[in-house]
């Protein structure tokens, strides 16, 4: 029931780095949505042993590696494209962000607990195995059926993604500290760091040591 909407593949940022798909339409608003998708074939993750907030512990055939929390992922995508394509700076279509794991058959909380607590509020995004329904029903929220996707699709592939002034643009808001502006990537890790901190403090606040 979502053959109104539009999808597209393998978008590039940069010459080594995709975005694994895209679904366009319009929202309730009736106005143009694309909605990320990052695609993951993990099944399940391995205890978080270096503490990391912002890097999970996947299991890759037998082996384990930390690689990019999916919602943090698709956050960055969203705020490249926010930053770096011109129709979505020029507010013609709007943008959001899921993930699908559909091989992942452990409790998809893992993602959102202890360390990863500051992801929670996106658990509504995170698809696993065995959620295939949720994720329709998600997507039939987030678009009407009643407009074609063909208007989003080309407002989105009219655009072109620039780094140019745009990205300098961005750079100036993170130089004079505006409130607005997009981290860094380096500055994730420090911000997720703080949080850590924090929740430990109000989790014991005697513990001056902090």
């Amino acid at each position: 029931g979502l053959n109104h909407l539009h999808l597209v593949a393998e978008y590039s940022l940069t010459a080594d780095r995709r975005i694994d798909a895209i679904l366009l339409g319009h929202s309730h608003e009736s106005i143009p949505l694309a909605i990320i998708v990052e695609l993951k074939q993990w099944s399940s993750l391995g205890d978080n042993y270096q503490n990391e907030t912002t890097d999970v512990n996947v299991r890759l055939g037998q082996e384990y590696a930390y690689r990019l929390h999916p919602v943090l992922q698709t956050k960055r995508y969203e705020e490249e494209l926010n930053l770096h394509h011109t129709s979505v700076i020029q507010g013609l279509i709007t943008t959001d962000c899921i993930q699908y794991l559909h091989n992942f058959k452990q409790d998809k909380n893992i993602f959102f607990e202890d360390a990863y607590e500051d992801f929670a509020s996106r658990k509504n995004r995170l698809f696993v195995n065995g959620e295939e329904l949720q994720l329709v029903e998600y997507l039939n929220k987030q678009f009407i059926k009643e407009v074609d996707g063909t208007t989003a699709a080309q407002v989105f592939l009219s655009g072109q993604y620039t780094v140019g002034e745009i990205g300098f643009n961005g750079i100036k808001k993170i130089l004079n500290h505006e409130a607005n502006a997009t981290m860094i990537y380096d500055q994730n890790n420090v911000s997720a760091g703080i949080s850590k901190l924090i929740r430990s403090f109000l989790e014991n606040p005697r513990n001056m040591g902090i």
